[in-house]
């Protein structure tokens, strides 16, 4: 029960299906992905976790068991959550977290469409995994 009042406090919540939506990898902007590279040099001055790492576990803890599993290259599981009604697959596996949205194409990323959020959303998720 503290885990869900945690996380509807933080605006971020997990969507419960178990269909795997297509997304577009976050990198395919590169605000965004400035911002992930700037995230991981942080957290490793701060010692803190980054979102590349495997938030396997911290994800399990603040949002429960993963929507579904799938067998690629590693064992993956993949987390489908939601900020500001837009969809994101969170793909989790030994190697890291690779995160991507749902609902666009690459070239509405690639033109600044929800930037601003997608930043936030990646900024509240790292508040809340460490």
């Amino acid at each position: 029960m503290i885990i869900k009042e945690f996380s509807n406090f933080s605006q971020i919540s997990k969507v419960d299906i178990r269909e795997i939506k297509r997304s577009v990898p976050l990198t395919n902007n590169r605000d965004i992905l400035q911002w992930q590279v700037d995230n991981i040099s942080n957290s490793l001055h701060n010692n803190k976790k980054d979102l590349a790492n495997n938030i396997s576990v911290e994800l399990t803890d603040i949002f429960g068991p993963h929507n579904k599993g799938m067998r690629l290259e590693y064992l993956t599981k993949v987390w489908v959550l939601s900020f500001k009604n837009i969809n994101f697959n969170l793909f989790c596996s030994r190697k890291g977290t690779y995160i991507e949205v749902c609902d666009m194409t690459t070239e509405q990323l690639r033109n600044n469409i929800n930037r601003n959020v997608i930043i936030e959303f990646l900024k509240t998720l790292s508040e809340l995994i460490n």
